[in-house]
């Protein structure tokens, strides 16, 4: 079976490269940038295309293929998302034309919005608040579509992903990474807001689901599945497993300094029993791992 992954150089795509090398996959890493793939699969049993030379090539797609699309822009910015949304078209026309055997669209919990009370499942009406929300709803639907003139040839799933934190060989600048910073230095952790609940999976965890999902065949996949945490984790609950594990490593005692300020209210997640159930599997990684691993990490890299 042949593993095709776009945005292979991104920060999930080198977590699934790292787990499915030696797998017995023929793993392609489908990348804009091959230069800077080369440099950084060098040695790895991983062989490297561009875009535009997967959808011109002959061979790589057909029955025996899977691809997993991780390639979009990740910032709300109209001209990027198009070309992305483009990008996504073009890829799984490709995919039903050449027969592949399946289609997993990564997407993302932003398409449920993120000031609900009722964390969404995956009938739950959709809700996105900005441009790149929006896209990935768009990208969906273009997966529906392909996967309806496949008329059964090829099958599709898009995986609603929460927001991925960890370490693999480099953590994401968000704010759990500036929550980090800031203790390690023996600064106060400032909060504006105070009630903002968030959804974190950490990047080992997505890839090994990712990786069960691949051994399961795909005319069994769910359309849609959630992929997150199974709980939220409040704002104030990460400012102190930061301090705490920050200063088992400094000695260095932090304040947290909370403003409440109701226009940060803020309910990101979903539930993702569908996919657990499915699986017979849970994130093994809890909040507090990734915090740990994470401090851990960036004291190494200093």
């Amino acid at each position: 079976m042949k593993i095709v992954i776009t945005g292979a150089t991104g920060y999930l795509g080198r977590e699934l490269v790292r787990q499915l090398e030696g797998s017995g996959y023929e793993i392609y890493a489908l990348t804009s940038a091959p230069a800077k793939a080369e440099a950084l699969f060098r040695g790895r049993d991983v062989r490297i295309l561009s875009n535009e030379d997967l959808l011109n090539s002959h061979g790589v797609i057909d029955e025996n293929c899977i691809i997993i699309h991780g390639a979009f822009c990740r910032k709300s910015v109209g001209v990027g998302l198009a070309q992305s949304l483009d990008f996504s078209r073009r890829l799984f026309q490709a995919a039903v034309e050449n027969r592949a055997a399946g289609i997993l669209n990564l997407s993302s919990q932003s398409v449920y919005g993120s000031e609900k009370a009722m964390l969404g499942a995956e009938d739950s009406e959709l809700a996105p608040g900005y441009l790149y929300a929006l896209a990935k709803c768009g990208a969906e639907e273009l997966l529906r579509q392909a996967v309806h003139f496949s008329k059964g040839a090829t099958a599709g799933c898009s995986l609603r992903l929460a927001s991925l934190m960890g370490p693999t060989d480099t953590v994401p600048q968000n704010v759990l990474y500036k929550f980090v910073c800031s203790a390690l230095a023996g600064e106060n952790l400032s909060i504006v807001g105070g009630t903002q609940k968030f959804s974190f999976l950490d990047v080992r965890d997505a890839a090994q689901a990712i990786t069960f999902l691949l051994q399961k065949a795909p005319d069994s996949w769910k359309p849609v599945y959630n992929l997150g945490p199974d709980g939220q984790t409040g704002i104030t609950e990460m400012a102190a497993l930061v301090r705490d594990e920050a200063e088992k490593v400094t000695g260095k005692k932090v304040d947290i300094l909370v403003q409440p300020d109701e226009k940060h209210a803020l309910n990101a997640g979903m539930d993702s029993s569908l996919l657990y159930q499915d699986l017979g599997w849970k994130p093994p990684h809890s909040f507090a791992d990734i915090v740990k691993d994470t401090v851990q990490f960036v004291c190494k890299k200093g």
